[in-house]
Parts: structure tokens; sequence; C-alpha cells
């Protein structure tokens, strides 16, 4: 066992006092909610995400509608005062896991591996693939896929290597922009997964990836980079790993900088889920 010395602000940590309120802070009721100003979700599309209507459109719901609208793997809720329908996602590199719109058989079409697929150097092959995956989508009326496999075989035991493309960064860009494209193209988010550096799937969920930045734009971004600045994703699902010491969806630096500063995405960047980890036997 290690022995640290506890900071004052460790200390701080630990008692939970996490967050001092700003004496000045607006309190949730003093915002405007639940006014009708007969806005629905149709009448916002094609808005910039910066438009002063989208206050209006936020204001008409209530603070528990909002909160119902927090994505989530499985889709978001329906909210009736501005008729926004409720969303669902598929899971799956290979094939649409979920529910069909009747009965409750979660049967779905399997498509041949990303390995097999890339190896046939074939980018009309790997567009169609997207579209079908988009047509289905539709057809199980989704609104997203945590599709394309953005990481790298570094080894051949990589318990991913089935869904990722290659060990090649290059090759992965390439492979990546046609079937993000082509399931793009039906109106359905093809999310690359998982940003970024998922190098190994055993205690995955945390374990540290040491790399220098050069390494990390050249090689483990790449996948990611061609889906999202040539194949238009509108949506990323992140690794459970951590950039150094930084666990992945709390890096400023790939989040932020990378991803929305410097390649331009406005679209849906969501963190894994895991239903245990393998922490918790250790």
């Amino acid at each position: 066992q290690y022995q640290i010395a506890a900071t004052p602000e460790m200390i701080k940590l630990l008692s939970g006092e996490f967050y001092e309120m700003p004496s000045d802070a607006p309190h949730a009721n003093t915002i405007a909610q639940g006014v009708d100003k007969g806005l629905k979700l149709l009448d916002m599309r094609g808005l910039s995400y910066d438009d002063p209507k989208w206050e209006e459109y936020l204001s008409q719901m209530t603070i528990d509608e909002l909160l119902s609208q927090l994505p989530e793997g499985a889709g978001t809720q329906s909210v009736i005062s501005v008729n926004k329908p409720d969303t669902s996602a598929g899971d799956g590199i290979d094939g649409i896991n979920g529910k069909l719109p009747y009965g409750d058989k979660p049967y779905c079409q399997t498509y041949c591996s990303k390995v097999v697929l890339s190896s046939t150097w074939n980018k009309d092959v790997m567009r169609r693939r997207g579209e079908l995956m988009g047509e289905e989508a539709l057809f199980r009326s989704m609104v997203a896929i945590w599709s394309v496999g953005g990481d790298l075989h570094l080894t051949p035991f990589g318990g991913r290597n089935f869904e990722y493309i290659s060990e090649d960064g290059v090759f992965n860009y390439l492979v990546a922009i046609p079937e993000t494209q082509g399931c793009q193209s039906k109106g359905v988010s093809s999310a690359v997964k998982h940003f970024a550096g998922n190098d190994q799937e055993f205690h995955r969920e945390g374990v540290n990836m040491f790399f220098n930045e050069q390494f990390f734009r050249e090689i483990d971004l790449r996948t990611f980079e061609g889906g999202v600045c040539e194949g238009g994703s509108k949506a990323l699902m992140q690794s459970l790993s951590r950039l150094g010491l930084i666990y992945d969806p709390a890096s400023y630096a790939l989040n932020t900088t990378v991803l929305r500063e410097e390649w331009g995405f406005d679209g849906i960047d969501q963190t894994d889920g895991t239903a245990g980890s393998t922490h918790k036997q250790h």
C-alpha cells in the first residue's frame, strides 16, 4: 500500500465540498419554462444552433421535460408540448441490436465483419453497407447507430478486433468515410466508436493509455477524423479508458479542442455504457 499526503484540496474534496454556489447564481425557477410560444420541434429544422429562436423553443418545456432530453444509449423521451417524439438508437458494428417496432424479438440483419469488408478495398461496398444499415435503422424508428468501429488492431488478441478495421490509421480513415456517408445519407447518425484509444478490451473501464501527441493524432484519431470531417458523422461514442491520467469523457483537449474546435463537430459526443466493471473484483 502507498501513503499519500493529503492536501487541503484533497481534504475538501473528500469532505463533500465539491462545489460552492455563487451568491448571484440564478435558481432554476427564475428561468422561463412551460411558456407556450407556438413553436414545435419541426419548426426548428435547419436553424443554426445559435439562433435566438432556440431559447424560445426551450422555454416552452418544464425543467422535468428538459431533463428527460438528456441523451442516453437507448434514446430520449417524447415531449408532447412541442410535438417531439421519442427517439431510439441501435448498437452494433455488424448488425443493429434492439427490438423491432412490433413484437419482442431483437432480430437484425448481420453483416460481414469490418476486417473482411475493408479487405475488399471497395468503397462502393462500404458505402452500400452504410446505406443498408441506415435503412434498417429507419425501419426500426432509430435516429442513430453506434456503428463504425474506429480503434486499432494493436495486438492479434484484441477483444474488439472483429469490430475495428485494421492496424493502420490511414487505411481506417479511408474506410470510415464511405460507410459513414452511406448511413448519414439516410438521415441516420453513424456514430463512430470508441473515441478514442480503446486499445484493449480487458479492463477497458479505466485502463491508462500513454502516448505522445503526434502518434495519437496520426494513428488513433484518424478513423474518427475521417468519420467526422469527411463522413459527416453527427454522433460519437466515447471510450471508457484514460488518456494518460485523464478519463476520456473528461478530456477537454480531446472532446473540445480537437473534436469541436479543430474538426468542427456539432453532434452528440456520448459516453459508453457498461453493465459491470472489471474493477469490482479487485
